[in-house]
């Protein structure tokens, strides 16, 4: 006889599909990689900026080497370069994860369809 806590195994296979389905839903928004792009172009805005806030920050009174004013616009520069690589990789990492994400969606497509028959779909999930 079944517990009172006791879930029938239809309820807890629907409540296992839901869990997985949220967790996909997830995984679906972080392949994407926007965190990255986010954060290139932070690292943009940032090289960009730089000759403007040494420029700024003398102008306050602050005493640094001049070298670092010169240099300013070489990181500018090599950063643009870095860049193009950098997003060159989150595209390719993007497609690549991309590619993987299909094969657990077919993989939950296959679970749905059995989740009439708990035994025949709960090997599916582990």
């Amino acid at each position: 006889m079944q517990g009172a806590n006791s879930q029938n195994p239809f309820d807890e296979l629907a409540s296992e599909i839901s869990s997985f389905q949220s967790d996909i839903n997830s995984l679906q928004d972080d392949i994407r990689l926007t965190h990255l792009r986010s954060e290139v172009e932070d690292v943009e805005n940032t090289a960009n900026s730089l000759p403007q806030r040494i420029a700024d920050l003398r102008g306050r009174g602050y005493a640094f080497g001049k070298g670092l004013v010169g240099r300013a616009p070489d990181i500018k520069t090599r950063w643009n370069f870095e860049r193009m690589t950098v997003l060159s990789q989150i595209t390719q990492q993007t497609s690549n994860l991309d590619i993987d994400m299909r094969g657990v969606e077919n993989m939950m497509s296959q679970v749905q369809v059995r989740a009439n028959d708990p035994n025949n779909a709960r090997p599916l999930l582990a």
